[in-house]
């Protein structure tokens, strides 16, 4: 693993991230660390009920373990009250007869994590076909759901204190917005009790496919927690490599799925290389340079030459000329040349 530069802290981060995935024990802490600094970063990327989960409490000290329970803590109990306000808005859709399928936080809480306290969210998101995206506020206000907001591919609604994000469309960059077909995925969307409820999920294979395209094309890897997400799914000895290799080939886009599952790859060392092997495709080999972009999100001291190289990797996995026009293009929107300007340099 390159480091950006000798980071003891991050280290012992990625370690202790690797245990949790890998289900293999933790290392013992090193003498001397900053636990400002572990706090900084695991707070930065949405971490710390997971650390607190396989470290040796009583060598942390206790006002950060009192911190991080605090945290678990309300972690679960969003989750609980979300939980149950998505099972609510899964029930109304079942009966307007739209399909519906949770994503992200709340899908995985449901399958892959050990735990709930152990997977922060801020939102719920759903996806729903675009056919219902011209009925589905007046359905929702005849169950007494008032639209907060609507956006170019979305719909907002506050349910008990919850934000819902309920997509028709999984992309919102036109550059990709049409390589998902929603109505498609939710055909296959599988029926998860909770025990207050029922929800509905998209296959493994298609929530993996979700979490990479949110995670690289909308956020660029911006935390951790992103790629956490990925690692759990794609270490699933069911996964289906199969179907994932054919859809992105159709889809054209092998290199970005494969470049993100690989950035997880190489710093959790999941071991995919040979899972993929069997199924005729391969990880890409990531120099230096492209992974150390995003350790600069990740463990603060971001530059212009680090949001350029990852500007780049956009690139560098985009596969049609179009694909490619379109993404140089947008690097010169008002939005993308003022976050530049934001860097130091």
């Amino acid at each position: 693993m390159s480091l950006p530069r000798q980071d003891i802290e991050a280290d012992f981060i990625y370690s202790a991230l690797e245990s949790f995935l890998n289900q293999t024990a933790t290392a013992p802490m090193a003498s001397g660390l900053d636990w400002g600094r572990i706090e900084e970063i695991a707070g930065r990327n949405s971490v710390m009920p997971i650390l607190l989960s396989v470290l040796d409490n009583s060598q942390i000290p206790k006002n950060i373990v009192h911190r991080w329970r605090q945290l678990s803590i309300g972690t679960e109990l969003f989750y609980q009250r979300a939980k149950r306000a998505a099972i609510t808005l899964c029930r109304i859709f079942d009966e307007e007869g739209i399909p519906a399928a949770v994503l992200r936080g709340m899908a995985l809480t449901q399958s892959v994590y050990p735990d709930p306290s152990l997977r922060p969210m801020v939102d719920v998101d759903i996806l729903v076909p675009e056919s219902a995206r011209h009925i589905l506020p007046q359905l929702m206000q005849k169950h007494g759901l008032v639209l907060k907001t609507a956006l170019r591919s979305q719909f907002i609604y506050l349910i008990d204190g919850v934000v819902f994000e309920i997509h028709w469309s999984l992309l919102t960059p036109k550059r990709y917005r049409n390589i998902v077909d929603a109505a498609a995925w939710l055909e296959s969307r599988r029926l998860t009790p909770t025990g207050e409820g029922m929800l509905y999920c998209l296959t493994p294979e298609n929530e993996l496919l979700e979490l990479v395209f949110h995670s690289f094309i909308h956020h660029e890897v911006k935390n951790l927690l992103q790629l956490i997400d990925i690692a759990l799914v794609s270490n699933l000895e069911a996964l289906d490599w199969h179907y994932l290799v054919s859809w992105c080939r159709d889809a054209s886009v092998t290199r970005l799925f494969f470049f993100t599952v690989g950035l997880a790859d190489h710093l959790f060392k999941l071991g995919l290389r040979k899972r993929l092997n069997e199924v005729g495709a391969a990880l890409p080999s990531l120099c230096g340079d492209m992974v150390d972009a995003y350790q600069a999100s990740w463990l603060g001291g971001d530059t212009r030459r680090q949001f350029l190289r990852r500007k780049a990797n956009l690139l560098h996995v985009a596969e049609s000329p179009m694909v490619k026009l379109r993404q140089v293009v947008r690097f010169f929107s008002v939005d993308e040349l003022c976050r530049f300007a934001r860097f130091k340099a």
